[in-house]
């Protein structure tokens, strides 16, 4: 295939020169004529990124802004076609539609005059879910957790726009990296079903053929295999797939014909994760389990339902770690020190007290007196070096829990804390394990 650098309409290779405006058409494949161009009066293309079947994805600059963003570009081959250039509108109107930390921001669509048809999104910088898999293998339950919680986050968003994503798998999972964190993005809403009013609905059913089954085999719901009508529930089946697939590593069905694992789906239950993966608990395997039931109607009813499923699973498998650990620690490990404080067990009547201070710490007024050392009781032990250290610890509790508020506060405002409310954050919180390595090296024995 060639193409004109000018309108950029495409030619077979046996053409060499554009009938619209008469320039040599480029039949180099590794010379990309969008690279280099500004879209838009807007967009500087800067080099391409990714591939695709419906367009091409480049980092560009905003030139106004001077702002690196994302540019999918719909192949010149289809700009002919007015129905893929209605789906590549669709995409980006459904995306827009879902405003969440969590899925890909869509910033602008246009069409030019020399035929560009193209969308804007926010740049991510990261790798796939679907990389992290190759590279890993399987994901831990803590680390699984973690990235499902903020899937279903955004995906909860996308289903309150009543929006079935149809197409959720790793690949559309994203790991972006900001600011020395990573923060998970789903994308890639092609094939989403918009549910909204009626005109809208039909026009839907136009484009996407209603009754042909669309998505990833490995990822369908039995009833999407079936190319019957989905709801919200299909994505919580495709999330149970996502689930098995990270935790153990494999495909809960998997053959070498799509038609064999839409059969598969349809009919056959997966084996349990533990036998997949041994050491992998029953707790989380009824979680996936349920996730993947054939009827709509057994599965989790809503995505933050298998969300905090998952959460309570992942803790209840923590808190027996945690357990284990207690029962094997030795005098110099800190975490004994951190399980007594939540663990009943025999105290003398200095640790009486000190617990009861910790249980009412939350009372702003009783920890300014302790922080400031204004205490009614002479001392909280017969040690002066373990007063010292935990009228300071309860100095950098009251700090921590001012910046733990602070914090809430602005995730319930939908706003990101600052950097250096993080950076805070970490300093507070490593004094205090400090603190816990004192108080563990001085009086470690009169705590048990």
């Amino acid at each position: 295939m060639k193409l004109c650098p000018e309108c950029k309409r495409s030619y077979d290779d046996s053409t060499s020169f554009c009938v619209f405006d008469g320039h040599r058409l480029l039949a180099s494949e590794d010379s990309d004529p969008f690279v280099g161009l500004v879209v838009d009066g807007k967009y500087h293309i800067d080099r391409r990124i990714a591939k695709g079947g419906s367009g091409n994805v480049y980092r560009a600059t905003h030139i106004q802004l001077k702002a690196p963003v994302a540019v999918k570009i719909i192949h010149p081959r289809l700009v002919s076609d007015p129905a893929a250039v209605e789906r590549f509108r669709r995409e980006a109107l459904v995306t827009m539609k879902v405003r969440h930390t969590n899925a890909i921001a869509v910033m602008d669509f246009g069409i030019t005059n020399n035929h560009i048809v193209y969308v804007v999104t926010e740049l991510l910088e990261g790798v796939t879910l679907e990389q992290r898999l190759r590279e890993k293998g399987f994901l831990s339950p803590n680390e699984t957790s973690q990235i499902m919680n903020q899937v279903c986050a955004a995906v909860a968003v996308v289903h309150e726009n009543q929006i079935v994503h149809r197409d959720l798998k790793p690949e559309n999972i994203f790991l972006h990296q900001y600011e020395g964190r990573e923060v998970v993005k789903v994308v890639d809403f092609g094939i989403a079903k918009y549910k909204g009013n009626l005109d809208e609905e039909e026009e839907d059913m136009r484009l996407t053929q209603s009754g042909f089954v669309v998505g990833t085999p490995f990822y369908m719901s039995p009833e999407q295999c079936r190319g019957q009508d989905v709801d919200h529930r299909a994505d919580i089946y495709s999330l149970g797939v996502m689930l098995y697939q990270v935790l153990t590593g494999k495909l809960p069905f998997d053959g070498h014909k799509a038609s064999i694992i839409v059969t598969k789906h349809k009919t056959e239950k997966p084996k349990p994760i533990y036998e997949v993966k041994p050491g992998l608990p029953a707790v989380l395997n009824g979680v996936i389990m349920r996730a993947l039931e054939k009827k709509p109607e057994d599965r989790q009813q809503n995505v933050l339902e298998l969300a905090h499923e998952l959460e309570s699973a992942v803790k209840a498998i923590t808190e027996q770690e945690l357990k284990k650990v207690f029962l094997n620690a030795t005098e110099d490990d800190l975490d004994a020190v951190l399980l007594l404080a939540a663990e009943p067990s025999p105290m003398t009547d200095s640790s009486t007290k000190l617990a009861k201070l910790f249980d009412s710490f939350t009372n702003r007024d009783l920890l300014e007196s302790i922080a400031g050392k204004r205490f009614d009781e002479k001392s909280l032990s017969d040690s002066e070096d373990f007063d010292t250290l935990f009228v300071e610890l309860l100095g950098v509790s009251k700090d921590l829990s001012t910046l733990l508020q602070l914090i809430i506060e602005n995730l319930e405002n939908r706003s990101v804390p600052s950097r250096s409310v993080f950076n805070e954050l970490k300093t507070t919180t490593d004094q205090m394990r400090g603190l816990l390595f004192g108080i563990q090296k001085t009086h470690y024995k009169t705590l048990i």
